[in-house]
């Protein structure tokens, strides 16, 4: 009897702990995906506004050669000739305009020059397209819809250009630049480095200027707007300012579920790792099932020995932090200096923040800053700098984890990442002479916050140390709270926390804290 239970127990034992292990893992790789995914996601809209800026850039050198042309006196005189000799005799004025256009601009292939009655007059180039429709010169545009030919599209830029007679100025015709698509071609290449993805600048009409990757019928609603229909998908869309036109980028969920190679082969390792754990623990089961009774004591050392390779083979913290430290190894062994770094920064920073201390040195906490502040230098490709300044003579003294970072990642989050020209976060320590306390600021000029949110950020502080009902709001308030929360259970009402803000200037949080904390 004895030996059934025992071997009940076991199976039983051998069930439960497969269950555990299975679960576990698909936990630890449900957690990976969703962060894989949240990051990839960030990138796809930094890279996203990264290609706006260079189309709105690409629309000004247009518009600024087109001014330069209309107010030229070539141009003038070339429409203001009162017959076909005098325009001829022109010609190489106006050949020389057009090869100094070309040099400046390689897209430009063609230069047009219309009468007052649009009737066309001269040009010169290698491709010519006759835009019968003149509205949108009438609308105040400078763009034509798009223009085809069999082996490529291209882009009509026209502007007014005018006489001074008399002390008035008066319309003499029109001046256009005919221009390819290239450096259109090469913004949507570029948003398109997805699976599955298709980008695309759309005119006017709804008609694409240039796009590529994978388009489907199904698009055509999003391209107009209405986005109710991918909620799954990443749809990104907006309007150029001059022309009018959209650029449009949609990415399927499809093409965020493919992992990198690096966290396919940790999958694979932690895949082996369960696959044997459980293979041992059933051989164990089943000699256990052949023993006689007196191999009772054997079976209980089995048993716990059984017990000690499950438990570690359980994905924990240290797990991930030596896995961490596999993938730097990797790529320190294929020669990709930028990857180790970043993952050695990511291992300290995570095997810092899961270790048990509650409280560090001012000295650790710089460190933990500034390996963070090097994975937010790569992740933005240097738009944010994060700068951390400590002064020597407190770098011993013990602070609680964790008061830092969070006020740190929403300077981040919330004030610099909606810059597009980026921005800068500095966390600066130092003594107060005064009181011999320790003077902690984090300072951003990121966007900051107007009035409404700043006192809904004054009102969490105070909830967070004096209620403790500051840790139960919902969203980006949490890290604020539970700041606060630490800041009373450690100093009690011996420190103190403050913020001040303005819109479109920044945010600036100071600590007071005592240089020790109570027992």
């Amino acid at each position: 009897m004895l030996k059934k239970d025992r071997i009940n127990k076991y199976i039983l034992l051998f069930i439960l702990l497969s269950i555990v292990l299975v679960v576990s893992f698909a936990g630890i790789r449900g957690i990976m995906q969703n962060y894989y995914e949240k990051n990839e996601i960030d990138d796809s809209y930094s890279l996203f506004e990264q290609e706006i800026q260079a189309a709105i850039k690409t629309e000004k050198e247009v518009e600024d050669l087109l001014l330069l042309v209309t107010l030229n006196d070539t141009v003038s005189d070339y429409l203001e000739a009162e017959d076909l000799a005098t325009r001829m005799a022109q010609r190489n004025r106006v050949s020389q305009l057009f090869g100094s256009l070309t040099k400046t601009d390689s897209g430009v292939c063609a230069i047009v020059f219309y009468d007052e009655s649009g009737t066309l007059v001269g040009m010169l180039g290698e491709k010519f397209f006759q835009v019968e429709d003149k509205s949108f010169l009438i609308n105040g545009d400078t763009y034509s819809n798009v223009l085809a030919s069999n082996e490529d599209t291209y882009f009509h830029v026209e502007n007014r250009v005018f006489s001074k007679a008399k002390g008035s100025f008066y319309s003499i015709g029109s001046v256009a630049l005919l221009y390819n698509t290239h450096k259109l071609q090469e913004i949507v290449d570029v948003l398109s480095i997805r699976q599955d993805s298709f980008s695309a600048v759309v005119d006017k009409n709804g008609d694409f200027i240039v796009s590529s990757g994978i388009y489907k019928e199904e698009y055509a609603d999003a391209i107009k707007g209405n986005i109710d229909g991918f909620r799954d998908d990443v749809v990104y869309i907006d309007t150029l300012p001059n022309s009018g036109w959209k650029l449009v980028n949609i990415i399927p969920e499809s093409s965020f579920e493919v992992f990198p190679i690096e966290i396919r082969f940790v999958n694979q390792i932690t895949y082996f790792i369960v696959a044997a754990v459980v293979a041992l623990m059933f051989v164990v089961v089943f000699r256990q099932a052949l023993k006689g009774e007196r191999e009772v004591l054997e079976l209980e050392y089995e048993k716990k020995r059984t017990e000690m390779i499950a438990y570690k083979g359980q994905i924990n913290p240290h797990f991930m932090y030596n896995t961490l430290e596999s993938i730097r190894g990797m790529a320190l062994y294929k020669e990709e200096p930028e990857i180790a770094k970043l993952t050695g920064s990511l291992s300290k920073l995570f095997r810092y923040n899961v270790k048990g201390d509650e409280l560090v040195t001012i000295a650790e906490v710089a460190k933990n800053l500034r390996e963070y502040a090097r994975i937010i230098d790569y992740r933005f490709m240097g738009k944010i700098k994060i700068i951390v300044n400590v002064s020597e003579e407190i770098n011993d003294i013990l602070i609680p984890k964790m008061l830092i970072q969070p006020i740190l990642e929403n300077a981040v989050i919330h004030g610099l990442e909606s810059k597009v020209e980026g921005g800068t976060a500095v966390a600066d320590f130092s003594r107060n002479c005064s009181n011999n306390s320790i003077c902690i600021t984090i300072t951003d000029d990121g966007s900051g916050m107007n009035e409404e949110q700043l006192e809904a950020v004054k009102n969490i502080i105070h909830n967070g140390r004096y209620r403790q009902t500051g840790i139960h709001e919902a969203g980006t308030k949490i890290g604020i709270a539970n700041v606060c929360r630490r800041i009373t259970l450690f100093y009690g009402d011996r420190a103190t926390i403050s913020v001040t803000s303005a819109e479109g200037k920044g945010t600036c949080f100071s600590l007071l804290l005592p240089p020790d904390v109570e027992d």
